[in-house]
């Protein structure tokens, strides 16, 4: 499973994004939570650079996006990789995102971020075709801190009443 993260919304989340490199410390906090688990993380940055960066920390990938004429900030970068995430599924040529698809595997892609108006974004992208789910902070942060609990004989761990009633909650919230 991939995951691309608001990493900027949710380091306010977690309550670290006034902190000095609030990055390092999610990617820090992240790679203790994923363990072992073979999941590949992308976290999305606002960049205060011209050029952007990238970097690789084990299966998390950090992207902080360009200050240019074509991005504004990290949502503009989060929608571009959405939008090209379908061409990678279908072995597609891919455009801009080239490199940063051939880390991730073909399992699925799972965007991040309580952002309304980024979330009704990704939702137009899904709406052209595109197979992308979207979950909030707190299923994500749920799902990585589900490491600690026990899990069943087949390797999945069946979900708490508690955990079953955020999901339905959620998604009521969402169908209605």
């Amino acid at each position: 499973m991939n995951y691309l993260i608001d990493a900027n919304n949710l380091a306010g989340k977690i309550g670290i994004l006034d902190e000095e490199d609030f990055d390092m410390l999610l990617v820090e906090k992240i790679s203790k939570w994923l363990g072992d688990k073979q999941k590949k993380i992308i976290l999305v940055f606002d960049s205060l650079e011209k050029m952007g960066d990238k970097r690789i920390d084990g299966e998390i990938i950090s992207i902080y996006t360009p200050r240019d004429e074509y991005y504004n900030n990290a949502d503009d970068k989060i929608i571009e990789i959405t939008r090209e995430w379908e061409d990678f599924i279908k072995d597609q040529d891919i455009k801009i995102n080239k490199s940063l698809f051939e880390l991730l595997d073909k399992e699925g892609l799972t965007f991040v971020s309580d952002d309304i108006d980024l979330t009704n974004k990704i939702e137009k992208v899904r709406e052209e075709g595109v197979r992308v789910k979207i979950i909030k902070n707190d299923i994500f942060l749920d799902i990585l801190d589900r490491k600690t609990n026990k899990e069943s004989e087949d390797g999945d761990r069946d979900l708490e009443s508690d955990e079953i009633k955020k999901i339905n909650d959620e998604l009521l919230e969402k169908w209605t």
